[in-house]
């Protein structure tokens, strides 16, 4: 708390202020600056198309990231968490989006009744396996810290009662994992809004770097924020009402 006080919350305000400013380099050195109200924002979403385009752009990754990761995390751990024999099984699942980004998946589903937004999304995440791979792992450690908290009492009245593996997925490994996909859905949102491959943050960045563009890419880190914010409220408030808290006696 300290820290962000004194080191992160003056950066915060800076950011802020300058968003609603004008800045002047003057010949002799230095700047000055002129109260300019909310003309930066009415700039980055009227007259800076590019803006406009690349934050649609942004919200189609966000859009494609965040499944795609929580459901590789989820299938990980998953398989982590069953007792295995041997490492053979893992070599071989590693290996097959090797043997899958080979294939014309386009060609594959062109004999199917498959909607093409259904081939592209597919073909999206195949091709982007490894960022997939590699923005997963703490996702991963949070759905398998999760699944070794399900009693496994749970599990064998299910066996006993007759409930295939299937079925106990989606009756009793679903729903008492649902916190752990709000958290991680709520992470990989956050970690996409800030990774170094965000197409958002990398335009932000060029205006920044351009003459008179600090003020610009401030008001446009904001709307982008405030953006962001927004959809972890709608995320929240929409999840919150399916997921599943189990009760423990005191």
């Amino acid at each position: 708390v300290i820290g962000f006080a004194i080191v992160y919350l003056p950066i915060i305000w800076n950011s802020l202020k300058m968003s609603f400013y004008e800045l002047t380099i003057l010949n002799g050195g230095g700047f000055s600056l002129e109260w300019v109200g909310l003309e930066n924002y009415q700039y980055a979403l009227f007259k800076d198309s590019s803006f406009t385009e690349t934050l649609v752009k942004g919200m189609k990754e966000l859009a494609f990231d965040v499944p795609a990761i929580l459901l590789f995390s989820l299938f990980m751990a998953v398989l982590l968490n069953q007792k295995m024999a041997g490492r053979a099984l893992f070599r071989a699942i590693f290996f097959i989006p090797e043997i899958v980004s080979t294939m014309d998946i386009e060609r594959l589903f062109s004999s199917m009744k498959v909607g093409q937004g259904l081939v592209d999304f597919v073909k999206d995440m195949i091709n982007n396996i490894y960022d997939i791979v590699n923005r997963s792992g703490v996702q991963m450690l949070i759905f398998l810290a999760g699944l070794q908290s399900i009693s496994p009492a749970i599990y064998e009245a299910c066996r006993i009662d007759g409930a295939t593996a299937w079925e106990t997925f989606w009756k009793i490994t679903f729903p008492m994992i649902s916190p752990m996909i709000l958290v991680n859905a709520v992470y990989t949102i956050i970690d996409s809004f800030t990774t170094d491959s965000n197409s958002v943050m990398k335009y932000i960045q060029t205006v920044y770097t351009s003459s008179g563009g600090m003020v610009r890419s401030s008001a446009m880190a904001w709307m982008y924020f405030l953006l962001v914010m927004l959809i972890l409220a709608l995320l929240g408030g929409i999840f919150s009402a399916f997921v599943f808290y189990q009760k423990r006696d005191a």
